[in-house]
């Protein structure tokens, strides 16, 4: 089933319930060391709440060396530009240690720029007024991208939520129901004149929402939805709107469906509304 998000959040290590509704946190048993009353939903607390793992989470079973590239480069960065050496750490741990911190720091730097963008592009698509909003020009940018793909006059929701009977949930960037669009942003540093291109990891997720959208809207015969990748540059206002062909769609699915296999097999667990055979059919339709 579907559902409205609540806010924006990032998905990674997220739980779901049967109706698509986000759990980001659970009560803590006592307060934290600095008061907190909540923490992270894990596995433990997911497993009574009967709740389905993130789509983000079970596409990470999947080996990416792009992921992988990423972080030697952060090393690599971190090695660079480390302002102290190697005599002032009492063993090489030590300072592996130091540049692990730093390393570390640099990559949530980028994260949290394209978190920041990410919310700005969010509301932008809710109507809410951008009026001193930093990344204002990136939701321009958006707009103008939407423009040129002939999208420009279609709404969208932002943050929508769903989850799939195969036991997993997600949640949609942007997502308009009645066009059967489906829009997913991401961030990178892009080069000049360069025409990004989605990573397969990309076609994964965005088959797992189409098919979680198909089943929350009760797709007896699957229509055709069309799934973008928007790629945006973290440092300028440029944004690339990319469409996935449906047959990369289709292989991201049968590779996500294998991930989600494994991911059931490491957490020995899967939420009771997993069903094997309840295809396209509403809940009340299989039952």
């Amino acid at each position: 089933m579907s559902g409205e998000g609540n806010g924006f959040a990032a998905e990674s290590g997220h739980w779901y319930t049967e109706r698509g509704e986000p759990i980001n946190e659970v009560p803590r048993a006592k307060p934290g060391k600095n008061g907190e009353a909540t923490k992270p939903c894990t596995l433990r607390e997911a497993r009574p709440l009967n709740a389905g793992r993130g789509a983000t989470t079970v596409i990470r079973q999947k080996y990416n060396p792009a992921i992988e590239r990423y972080k030697i480069r952060q090393a690599k960065l971190s090695v660079a530009t480390f302002p102290h050496s190697r005599s002032e750490y009492d063993s090489d741990d030590a300072w592996l240690a130091a540049l692990d911190v730093d390393a570390d720091a640099h990559a949530k730097g980028a994260r949290d720029v394209g978190t920041l963008i990410h919310a700005t592009l969010e509301r932008g698509l809710r109507g809410e007024s951008l009026d001193g909003d930093p990344y204002a020009t990136w939701f321009g940018a958006f707009r103008d991208a939407l423009g040129d793909a002939g999208l420009g006059a279609i709404e969208f929701q932002a943050e929508r939520s769903a989850a799939h009977w195969m036991g997993y949930g997600c949640k949609l960037d942007a997502v308009s129901p009645t066009a059967r669009i489906i829009i997913d942003h991401k961030g990178r540093e892009l080069r000049d004149g360069e025409k990004p291109t989605p990573y397969f990891e990309v076609a994964m997720q965005l088959a797992a929402q189409r098919e979680a959208m198909r089943y929350g809207l009760g797709e007896r015969v699957p229509a055709q939805w069309r799934c973008f990748c928007g790629i945006f540059d973290r440092t300028r206002a440029m944004y690339h709107l990319v469409e996935v062909p449906a047959r990369e769609l289709d292989r991201g699915w049968r590779a996500f469906v294998a991930c989600l296999a494994l991911q059931r097999i490491a957490d020995d667990y899967a939420p009771e509304w997993y069903s094997t055979n309840a295809g396209y059919l509403l809940k009340e339709e299989a039952a």
